[in-house]
């Protein structure tokens, strides 16, 4: 057993975090441990916050009367890139968020947009469940 789920199954409210996370097709335990371990903060914020703490929040460049275009800025590093593989996962396992994704595609949103779109949906989905204590669709 390795050392992280080790950890994790040594406290009842780490494990059960854990398993929330993970009851979301798509997401592995790898995923599911680090959202734990490096975003302790989800499921006690707001869903904008969390997309804020991840780095997936459209942030405006506007100044004066321009108004500029929207970007994703700041936020934690490592959990955004391990939840950047979790949107590639999920976009050929959820079939929801497949669903959602392709939308975005037909409506002319390039790739790396539309994989952030995905990646905003995952981690207010796995703020929502954690905050509301409860499991997410496992069969689909």
């Amino acid at each position: 057993m390795r050392l992280r789920s080790k950890l994790i199954t040594r406290s009842q409210t780490l494990a059960t975090r854990d398993e929330i996370r993970q009851s979301v097709p798509g997401i592995g335990p790898v995923n599911a441990a680090s959202l734990v371990a490096w975003m302790p903060e989800l499921g006690s914020i707001g869903p904008r916050q969390a997309a804020s703490l991840l780095g997936v929040a459209p942030v405006a460049r506007n100044s004066g009367r321009l108004s500029g275009s929207r970007h994703i800025a700041g936020g934690r590093r490592r959990p955004r890139n391990l939840e950047y593989m979790a949107a590639m996962t999920v976009c050929l396992h959820n079939a929801d968020l497949q669903e959602w994704y392709q939308r975005l595609r037909h409506s002319g949103k390039p790739h790396q947009v539309a994989l952030v779109a995905v990646m905003r949906k995952l981690i207010v989905l796995a703020n929502t469940l954690l905050r509301e204590n409860r499991y997410g669709r496992t069969e689909r």
